[in-house]
């Protein structure tokens, strides 16, 4: 455990010594939120105007203003999504370079590291963190619809269920096993990204297999590194909830709220370079 805590504890310290990597990636969300949001608030005011229509069909599903704006507005609709789906594909694959430049300024730490340093080591290793991402997606997405598939596999149709409590049951089974299951791809991803990292194959199949190999022999360590962090993480979000549910969208509240947002995407990105960067660590030191 103590080896697991220098890990976590030194990925700490990498966090505090990339804070332009940390503005730089803060920066690029928020041009990406603004990017998403600004074309459909255009559309619901140019629907809506400064009526609280809007908020009435939201807060109360009201069917019939739902169904006008889709029968009338279906096409800008249409485009908002299509927009979001070339901005999803661009956000991805800037996290695949974010990810890449973070371990390589990771293993200079505690030297000095220059800007410049982590685009270029986001630049070296992209197209192969961004094949493993790709790999890992696969994974996930055939996790999903294989617990789709078990959850309903008495259908869904209320004529043909027996009891709905079975398929609630199998429900809630499958996500907790779904749960674990991402946990722990997620922490031998971040292994075998280290791997590659420290690997000049072109080809990642050798350190997939290096890195599943690694984790098998030193599982316990990096269950509990990604358990801190996990820990860490649910106790940030938990606070953040309780505090958004306490002001109740009161507008006295409105700019401490929106202070607090800005910390939490602050924290999330702290917390991905301080996970990649702790694996890295405890890489070193078992």
């Amino acid at each position: 455990m103590g080896k697991v805590m220098q890990a976590f504890l030194k990925g700490f310290s990498t966090v505090l010594n990339s804070k332009r990597i940390w503005f730089f990636q803060y920066a690029m969300n928020l041009l990406f939120a603004l990017f998403i949001a600004y074309p459909l608030s255009k559309l619901l005011s140019k629907v809506a105007g400064n009526s609280l229509t809007i908020d009435q069909a939201i807060g109360n599903f009201n069917y019939t203003i739902i169904n006008d704006f889709l029968q009338n507005y279906g096409l800008g609709i249409e485009a908002i999504k299509s927009q979001s789906v070339i901005v999803f594909i661009i956000y991805f694959c800037l996290l695949v370079f974010f990810n890449a430049g973070i371990i390589h300024v990771a293993q200079r730490f505690p030297g000095a590291y220059k800007f410049r340093d982590f685009l270029a080591g986001g630049a070296e290793y992209f197209w192969r963190f961004l094949r493993l991402s790709i790999y890992f997606l696969i994974i996930y997405l055939l996790l999903i619809f294989l617990a789709f598939k078990i959850v309903t596999i008495e259908g869904l149709s209320p004529f043909k269920l027996e009891n709905e409590l079975g398929l609630i049951s199998r429900a809630r089974i499958v996500i907790v096993i779904l749960l674990i299951l991402f946990f722990i791809l997620n922490a031998i991803s971040d292994i075998i990204k280290v791997f590659i990292t420290r690997s000049r194959d072109t080809y990642i199949t050798r350190s997939i297999v290096m890195g599943m190999s690694f984790f098998k022999k030193h599982f316990l360590k990096f269950v509990s590194l990604a358990l801190l962090q996990l820990g860490l993480l649910l106790l940030i979000t938990g606070s953040y909830l309780i505090f958004r549910k306490f002001s109740n969208g009161s507008p006295n509240w409105f700019f401490l709220v929106f202070l607090i947002g800005q910390f939490f995407i602050m924290f999330r990105i702290g917390l991905r370079i301080w996970r990649l960067s702790s694996v890295y660590q405890l890489i070193l030191r078992v």
